[in-house]
């Protein structure tokens, strides 16, 4: 199994409901310097920074991971109507559901 996808098999295990959606892709990107990670939820496309990576590996592959994750997961239970919230109630129960602190900014430095 892919390793960047163990938030998402722990998440279908807890929300079965989410099979109806597609597991999310993801890329490394170099250009991000500023955020470790972002996510499109509308293409389910999380792109981990590059740097980042390289520089804190472990928090990278578990927190930031799940972080973004849990903003795809958000979006397919709850649509794009509810979404907005961004870093909301929902969002923070799915953190906590996948066993992560909901922090919604990093203290990483490069």
């Amino acid at each position: 199994m892919n390793p960047l996808l163990e938030p998402w098999h722990q998440a279908l295990q807890i929300w079965p409901e989410l099979a109806k959606c597609k597991a999310p892709t993801f890329k490394i990107s170099e250009r991000l310097t500023k955020t470790a990670g972002l996510c499109h939820v509308e293409i389910g496309a999380i792109t981990l920074s590059g740097p980042f990576l390289r520089k804190h590996r472990h928090y990278m592959l578990t927190q930031i991971l799940a972080h973004e994750t849990a903003h795809y997961i958000d979006w397919c239970l709850n649509g794009w109507h509810k979404y907005k919230r961004h870093h909301g109630k929902p969002w923070q129960e799915i953190m906590y559901n996948l066993g992560y602190n909901p922090d919604s900014h990093h203290t990483m430095e490069l």
